[in-house]
């Protein structure tokens, strides 16, 4: 399987200064040694970072080590080098040059390279290879490819994740998002449907079309039914929104549907939030309105009712939830 890493970054934070683990840095060269280059924080040239699972080094270590075997040619004391900072076999923290699979607070599919007692280690495209915990290492064949999770442990020490589904956020984004195009990367499949991680960090469930349920299928027939495949980023587009703010995904959009919900939304913006129209407007009444027919109508106010974007009073009409009405 391919290992095409995703970004999860969680939610936008306040900019913070300071040495990342397990993400890539632009760091200043303070000082060189036998060792090779000490690096430090560019003061003069912060970049704001979104949070994830990452943290700055403690204030007394915002120097790391870049090995000499990882030194730039002809380095100099304040050049700008670009690393990757993990710690080593110590647990000391180290930067490199080299680039890894996925970064902190990634998902990506990693291959397995050797086991331990309570886990398996992963390739990440480093010296170092990460470590997943698990009670059956057995189970994973070496050289098999391995959804995961990239986090810290409690040590601030990299660590992979089988759990991805934990990690992810509910989706709360407000307004009209039914047939909103998301891009997705497939995670694992069960008899449901395909999990995905929605970028950049939202839980999907891409349903299995009742042709497929009906046909015992292998894991491969079932992804490439669908013209899917674990690890390698699709387009989905988004259903509905469940209460727990779990993601249900469809493959090919309902153009006309989704359109006429839009269209509906705009008129009410356009006319104070209140609309004279309802299930039991006539034809005639709704296409002078709004240019569309009664069925349309029927369901765009289905729609729009699902998502909790409008409320409807028989016979009255319908009116744009507050929260709704400015957007």
């Amino acid at each position: 399987m391919p290992h095409t890493p995703k970004t999860l970054t969680k939610k936008p934070h306040t900019p913070q200064i300071g040495i990342h683990i397990g993400r890539i840095n632009r760091l200043r060269i303070a000082r060189l040694s036998p060792h090779g280059a000490y690096l430090k924080v560019d003061s003069s040239n912060t970049q704001a970072l979104q949070k994830v699972d990452s943290s700055p080094l403690p204030h007394a270590l915002y120097e790391v080590l870049l090995p000499k075997k990882f030194c730039p040619a002809q380095a100099q004391i304040g050049d700008m080098v670009q690393v990757f900072v993990y710690t080593d076999s110590l647990d000391r923290p180290v930067a490199t040059t080299q680039v890894p699979l996925a970064q902190c607070g990634e998902v990506a599919f990693l291959r397995v390279v050797s086991y331990a007692g309570n886990g398996v280690f992963l390739d990440l495209g480093l010296d170092k290879d990460i470590f997943m915990p698990s009670k059956t290492p057995a189970n994973y064949a070496l050289d098999s490819s391995v959804a995961v999770y990239i986090t810290l442990d409690k040590s601030r020490r990299l660590i992979a994740k089988k759990d991805i589904q934990s990690h992810l956020l509910p989706y709360r984004a407000r307004g009209y998002v039914r047939g909103k195009k998301v891009s997705i990367l497939p995670f694992s499949v069960s008899d449901l449907g395909v999990s995905v991680v929605v970028d950049p960090c939202y839980y999907g469930l891409v349903y299995l079309p009742q042709s497929v349920r009906d046909k015992q299928k292998s894991l491969e027939s079932t992804l490439a039914a669908m013209g899917l495949g674990l690890g390698t980023k699709g387009v989905a587009f988004i259903h509905n929104v469940r209460s727990d703010g779990k993601l249900d995904l469809v493959l090919h959009k309902r153009q006309h549907a989704d359109e006429s919900a839009a269209k509906l939304l705009q008129a009410l913006r356009d006319n104070g939030g209140k609309l004279a129209v309802h299930y039991d407007s006539s034809p005639e009444s709704i296409f002078a309105l709004l240019g569309m027919s009664k069925k349309a109508l029927k369901r765009a106010l289905s729609d729009l009712l699902a998502q909790k974007l409008i409320t409807l009073t028989p016979q009255v009409g319908i009116e744009l939830v507050e929260s709704n009405a400015s957007r």
